[in-house]
């Protein structure tokens, strides 16, 4: 008795192990294209946050350093920029002869931060345009009385923005009035 011949025809179609090794492998290039775009949307709005900083700052230097007034009453010395809280700034002039300035208070987007820091260290929790020769000075404001007091030998001030506590951009601002970002 003769057996029949087994006739072995070639498949033109993937293996179920070929297909899952390609899915696995296409699921972990995702996942880093995934986390990389996540850093990278993070830092692109930690930089706008921090230019737009840098642009409010400019526009305190202006407010100073020229005859706009926007004091109810009088005129102004200094143009402060100052933290209410450590999600927002704001931009403020000090008015003399009585007269008020509302100033306006800019937020950071969710889940950022800012904080102010002196070198050398101080307890100053605002820096001041002021408009006598456009220079920049560092002062402490005591929230119970109203008095400013101006600190000296402040080199220089950087505002901290920080995203959801892990990334970070400096803003620093030395006595001249120079705005960096690095």
């Amino acid at each position: 008795m003769k057996l029949p011949k087994l006739i072995l025809k070639s498949s033109s179609g993937f293996t179920i192990i070929e297909l899952i090794i390609t899915v696995v492998i296409a699921g972990v290039l995702a996942g880093i294209g995934i986390s990389y775009f996540n850093s990278e949307n993070r830092q692109g709005k930690l930089r706008n946050a921090a230019i737009e900083l840098r642009t409010n700052l400019r526009y305190a230097q202006n407010m100073a350093s020229s005859s706009i007034n926007e004091c109810s009453l009088g005129s102004s010395e200094y143009t402060y920029v100052y933290l209410p809280s450590n999600t927002s700034y704001r931009v403020s002039q000090s008015c003399t002869l009585g007269g008020t300035h509302s100033g306006k208070t800019y937020n950071l987007p969710p889940k950022m931060t800012i904080e102010l820091s002196t070198i050398p260290s101080s307890a100053t929790d605002r820096i001041a345009f002021k408009r006598v020769a456009s220079s920049t000075v560092f002062h402490d404001y005591d929230d119970a009385t109203g008095n400013v007091t101006e600190v000296s030998g402040i080199t220089r001030a950087t505002f901290k923005i920080t995203y959801d506590g892990v990334i970070s951009i400096d803003v620093t601002v030395d006595p001249n009035g120079v705005i960096v970002i690095p």
